[in-house]
């Protein structure tokens, strides 16, 4: 190898693009709401249900994809019912389905 690959030992996990990827997108929820959501899946209890997470386990991931801007929040309303969120692709989290399909590959 050349450049700044070349040597092995000056390679470090905690500026790796590949770690921070992994840390976001790296665990079995994650990737199931982001096919989910590819689907066209937004509702919070939809996404606990298809994937057969509890919904702790889904708040949790929700929130973890939003602060790190694949998925955003965006209100809606039920007739008589409250306001609620619904969760879904930003560009970026867009930008992920080619990873995703070839995953599912």
């Amino acid at each position: 190898m050349e450049g700044p690959l070349a040597d092995l030992s000056s390679w470090k996990t905690d500026h790796c693009s590949l770690v921070k990827a992994l840390e976001i997108v790296g665990t079995k929820s994650a990737l199931l709401i982001l096919r989910e959501a590819f689907y066209g899946t937004t509702r919070f209890s939809a996404f606990a249900e298809r994937i057969g997470i509890t919904e702790t386990a889904a708040a949790r991931q929700l929130r973890h994809l939003t602060e790190a801007g694949l998925l955003e929040k965006q209100p809606y309303r039920d007739a008589g019912g409250r306001t609620r969120d619904e969760y879904v692709l930003t560009e970026m989290g867009r930008d992920l389905l080619p990873v995703v399909i070839g995953l599912m590959q």
